[in-house]
């Protein structure tokens, strides 16, 4: 078996250990809310003192906004199983795991270049699945997006690690990438097609969805 391995990461890049915990000790639970085996195994795999984390966070709210958030983007692939899906701020998160993609779809993890890094030990770029290095902020990622098709961006845990302005500039840039639809309509917490949809509920605070046509 490999020994286990030190991550690297400090500051608010090393809190994605906190979520990752999380579904981890979820998945032990005779009454799994995710069932994510997937975090389990790689908790196992990392050297970190994961105990200390117990008293950072509510592990279940965690989960079950995960789980809500796997539902609103299931659903969304539905009804387009060519989709493209744009998970900013991944982290070790595992829903492209969890939720399982058709085949035509084009799933690409998002974070900073010494996160993805981390992730590379645990996932590898496949046919459908890519990771890219690269701040939610920028805008050169979307250069390496298809183009014409439906696509969901999650951000999950993402806003509250960011400046009113930096949050200010995602969400500009997620109104931008629906200048190519036919209609642009805002929702609440949902992601129908031809729209751009926020979803900032109340029970999930600082996180957003945006459903569009790129």
């Amino acid at each position: 078996m490999r020994a286990p391995h030190k991550l690297h990461l400090t500051g608010e890049k090393e809190t994605l250990l906190i979520t990752l915990y999380a579904k981890a000790l979820d998945s032990r639970s005779k009454h799994s809310i995710l069932g994510d085996r997937k975090a389990d195994e790689m908790v196992n795999m990392i050297d970190y003192d994961f105990e200390s984390l117990r008293g950072f966070g509510n592990g279940n709210v965690m989960v079950v906004r995960a789980r809500q958030l796997d539902e609103w983007v299931r659903e969304f692939l539905r009804s387009n199983p060519d989709a493209v899906v744009l998970n900013l701020g991944c982290g070790l998160d595992t829903r492209v795991t969890r939720i399982r993609p058709p085949p035509r779809v084009s799933w690409f993890d998002m974070d900073y270049p010494e996160v993805i890094a981390e992730r590379r030990r645990f996932y590898s770029d496949a046919e459908g699945y890519r990771m890219l290095e690269s701040s939610v902020t920028e805008q050169s990622w979307l250069e390496k997006v298809p183009a014409g098709r439906p696509a969901m961006i999650v951000a999950e845990g993402v806003l509250e690690y960011l400046t009113e302005e930096k949050v200010g500039s995602l969400l500009s840039l997620g109104f931008s990438l629906s200048t190519s639809l036919t209609s642009s309509t805002t929702h609440l917490c949902s992601a129908p097609v031809s729209s751009l949809s926020f979803c900032l509920p109340d029970c999930i605070a600082n996180e957003f969805i945006t459903s569009k046509t790129i």
